[in-house]
């Protein structure tokens, strides 16, 4: 083990190891210099902090695969869809409740003034059956 601090979880790591004399099926068509040539990167010599810090980042990007930006990506919509579905269901609770008691308030006198209509013509044939009642 090293004594380097582990880095972020987020920041790619080398995962295969590639020997410049193995051939790689992919690249048996290009030549061996321009596979060389391509191993081997120049880098330009640097002078302070902050140029050291803006390489970083070009490099960080280009060591980064296709498929780890898609996990990186991937993770990150989780995240976000995670957060938004309990903002958005506590405020959808919230407003449809609202809604609902608006409307239960408005159909409330609606609902009695019905009520009392039908009670009031049930009572009236109930009494009517019962002071004339119907012979058979």
């Amino acid at each position: 083990m090293s004594d380097s601090p582990m880095p972020p979880r987020f920041v790619p790591t080398l995962t295969d190891v590639v020997q410049l004399g193995v051939a790689i099926p992919a690249l048996t068509g290009l030549k061996q210099s321009a596979v060389l040539t391509a191993a081997q990167p120049i880098q330009p010599p640097i002078i302070n902090s902050e140029q050291a810090q803006e390489q970083e980042l070009p490099q960080m990007s280009q060591a980064m695969t296709f498929e780890t930006q898609l996990k990186l990506e991937n993770e990150i919509l989780h995240r976000v869809m995670q957060r938004v579905d309990s903002a958005l269901e506590s405020r959808l609770q919230d407003a449809v409740s609202q809604i609902v008691l608006a409307h239960t308030q408005t159909l409330a006198p609606r609902l009695r003034e019905e009520i009392e209509s039908v009670v009031r013509e049930t009572v009236m044939q109930a009494v009517s059956q019962e002071l004339y009642p119907k012979v058979f």
